[in-house]
């Protein structure tokens, strides 16, 4: 079996959102998923709704992700 790619998104806005839920409702592994955003109140969102990994710098999410998405 291939290991699934780390993805990353820059932002947790509704396009970012509507393209995680897609993932996760797909099967894709949630830890292998991370997303960033500025504002605190919105990533504890996200992180609760998708049970997502989630970071306020985009440079280490991006130095962790396979695939980036901005």
């Amino acid at each position: 079996m291939q290991k699934q790619p780390i993805i990353a998104f820059m932002g947790c806005g509704n396009m970012a959102q509507s393209l995680i839920s897609g993932l996760v409702e797909s099967g894709f592994d949630q830890t292998h998923i991370w997303a960033t955003d500025r504002n605190a109140d919105k990533r504890e969102r996200v992180k609760s709704k998708f049970g997502i990994q989630i970071e306020s710098d985009n440079i280490k999410a991006a130095k962790l992700a396979d695939v980036l998405i901005l």
